[in-house]
């Protein structure tokens, strides 16, 4: 017999959200930036996207909690990139997406990422890691990848 009760799931929309992400990818609140790393690591792994937006998903004693929260740019963030044979980006959920270079584009001098019909912003040291690949000519901005020149559109 299985007496395991399945959990409720709340869900809380954007606007009731205490919190939200502002355009460098930190937690805040009424009372500004989020000051404990753990906490911040443990909302960025927390993100999950669905057809309607990007939540918090956490499990809690007696409920599921699936929290959508307002982000001032954008909710995914590219936070690691692995040069291998064939690039990785690693975002702030942890989630591994491979290096499109035509998915890339600038806009107000951010590099940005599409995925899934998602913006995904490149941090600094996200940028810095592939900043070798990257040149600059004219006012164009173009990104070699294996061997491969791309053009980076800037909007």
């Amino acid at each position: 017999m299985n007496n395991k009760k399945e959990k409720d799931l709340v869900v809380i929309p954007k606007e009731e959200a205490i919190f939200w992400l502002d355009k460098k990818g930190n937690w805040r609140n009424e009372n500004g930036p989020f000051q404990n790393p753990k906490i911040n690591a443990h909302f960025h792994s927390s993100i999950q996207r669905d057809e309607e937006d990007c939540y918090l998903f956490q499990e809690h004693g007696e409920y599921l909690e699936k929290v959508y929260f307002p982000y001032e740019d954008t909710a995914l963030f590219v936070s690691e990139v692995l040069l291998e044979a064939e690039p990785v980006l690693i975002l702030n959920n942890h989630e591994r997406i491979p290096l499109v270079p035509e998915n890339l584009f600038a806009k107000d001098d951010q590099l940005y990422t599409l995925d899934k019909g998602h913006r995904i912003k490149f941090t600094e040291n996200a940028l810095l890691r592939i900043s070798n690949l990257m040149q600059f000519q004219d006012d164009h901005i173009f990104i070699n990848i294996n061997g491969e020149k791309y053009r980076i559109y800037s909007y």
